[in-house]
């Protein structure tokens, strides 16, 4: 059974492995992955030269989907994984654009393995622009999953 603290685990699992196995692009200035910041963790990255992911994941509603007993009962539960990628200003945005491509790739149609949680409605990147220190692109992805209760 699917619990909400199972779900946020097995998103954060599937955007971590999935996040590791991401090329290594040197004509980039990749030669290793940016640092990625997850829920609960204390503070974003300081250094203006480093480029950094913060990875965040919102229920937002729910629904229930069958009538029954207590423990019998089907509830579908929706939320929203939201990516931040900072990128460093006057470096160019091929490093965001790259680390975009790549996450949208297994985003788009993804599911967890776990608990079938899956992705839809995938957001192209939204280039927000200059956000202080650094060159800010979000992608949002909702997700669904089922919870019997």
């Amino acid at each position: 059974m699917t619990t909400v603290a199972l779900a946020r685990l097995d998103i954060l699992t599937f955007f971590k492995t999935n996040f590791d196995l991401i090329p290594i692009n040197t004509s980039l200035d990749l030669d290793v992955l940016p640092p990625v910041i997850y829920d609960n963790k204390a503070k974003p990255i300081q250094d203006t030269s480093v480029s950094w992911l913060r990875v965040s994941i919102r229920h937002s509603t729910g629904e229930q989907n069958t009538l029954g007993q207590s423990g019998n009962r089907k509830f579908l539960r929706n939320g929203i994984l939201f990516i931040q990628i900072f990128t460093p200003l006057d470096r160019g945005l091929q490093l965001a654009d790259y680390l975009s491509d790549q996450i949208l790739a297994f985003l788009e149609g993804g599911s967890t393995s776990t608990n079938g949680i899956a992705f839809t409605d995938v957001s192209p990147p939204n280039d927000l622009g200059n956000e202080g220190s650094w060159n800010q692109i979000n992608i949002e992805a909702k997700f669904f999953y089922e919870q019997i209760n």
